[in-house]
């Protein structure tokens, strides 16, 4: 697989209605994860050009959807009880959410690392960081999306899923310049 990161497409990001909501209140917050387990660190991730990967993490995300963090929380004006209380009562609908980059001189020169292939220092970068907190001290990273391969005895067991590319945003910064345009129901 080879790809590359355009900053003219769209981007999407796949996820529950509540969040959904939250985000076209607020804007991208950016929150520091107390759980591994993502191929790229902490970040708010999302796809480029590619809506059919936007609507399948959205209706996954509905279908087991856990407790945010705290700081989440409240954000949302909620307390953990009332989360869990709206998810198995009434559920969440997935939606989409369509963004652009909104200045583009700022964007080039951020601190941007790609993946164009799925080699070897990809599968290094996605190991590492499915097994450790934090964020990386650069503002994005872009590459293919992993599979489940963190099972597996090592990084080689990692493999990308054809056509399906990401983007992490690792900083509120960089998130600030994406302008959202659209939250689609899927």
């Amino acid at each position: 697989m080879n790809i590359k990161f355009n900053s003219q497409h769209y981007l999407y990001h796949g996820t529950i209605d509540l969040y959904g909501d939250l985000i076209e209140q607020n804007g991208i917050r950016i929150i520091q994860r107390t759980d591994n387990g993502v191929d790229f660190g902490a970040g708010f991730y999302l796809s480029s050009h590619d809506t059919e990967l936007a609507v399948r993490t959205a209706i996954r995300r509905t279908e087991k959807t856990p407790p945010p963090s705290d700081e989440m929380l409240k954000l949302l004006g909620m307390s953990r009880m009332e989360f869990l209380v709206k998810r198995n009562n009434e559920g969440f609908k997935p939606v989409v959410l369509k963004f652009q980059i909104n200045d583009y001189e700022a964007w080039n020169v951020k601190k941007h690392l790609q993946f164009c292939i799925d080699d070897e220092e990809w599968q290094k970068h996605v190991w590492k960081w499915r097994r450790r907190n934090g964020a990386p001290q650069i503002d994005t990273t872009f590459g293919p999306v992993a599979d489940n391969g963190l099972r597996g005895a090592s990084h080689v067991d990692i493999l990308a899923i054809q056509n399906a590319n990401q983007i992490a945003i690792h900083n509120q910064e960089t998130a600030d310049l994406l302008n959202l345009l659209e939250v689609k129901p899927c």
